[in-house]
């Protein structure tokens, strides 16, 4: 089955038509299931530390252990957004030029959206039931948060 991809939203013009593929539909699955592991792990909070009872061994040792966590931590950020313009340019077939045209068009937030649309195209959704979920997802927010509409 072909498909057409709107690609508005990253700065290419078209649509782009594609093949959804079993192999295609278990890439885009995959990268469903890391993005959710990501949230999930981000989620996870740590016990407080009172800092100051810390002796000042214990205080170097804290820091250190912070700035390891905090290189972890952008080194996962950077090899997942790695991911998701691999999968974008192999599912598109975008030349190394579009996908670095992409990758400084669009913020993380709009990266995530645009996969997140790109891996529900491929799984079947119409661009009808697409808009009809993000329409009804603005309404509850607008719902929980008046002043933001």
């Amino acid at each position: 089955m072909t498909i057409k991809i709107n690609t508005k939203a990253i700065g290419i013009k078209g649509p782009i038509e594609i093949k959804s593929t079993v192999g295609l539909k278990e890439d885009a699955n995959n990268i469903m299931i890391s993005l959710i592991e990501m949230s999930i792990a981000e989620e996870k909070t740590e016990p407080e530390v009172d800092y100051e009872s810390l002796t000042d061994e214990e205080k170097e040792q804290y820091d250190r252990d912070q700035a390891k966590k905090t290189i972890e931590g952008i080194k996962k950020e950077l090899s997942t957004f790695d991911k998701l313009l691999d999968f974008i340019q192999s599912t598109l077939k975008l030349s190394a030029s579009q996908i670095k045209k992409v990758k400084y068009e669009i913020d993380e937030s709009e990266l995530g959206d645009y996969v997140h649309y790109l891996v529900q195209r491929i799984n079947g959704t119409s661009e009808a039931e697409i808009e009809l979920a993000q329409k009804i997802e603005v309404e509850k927010q607008k719902e929980q948060d008046p002043k933001k509409s």
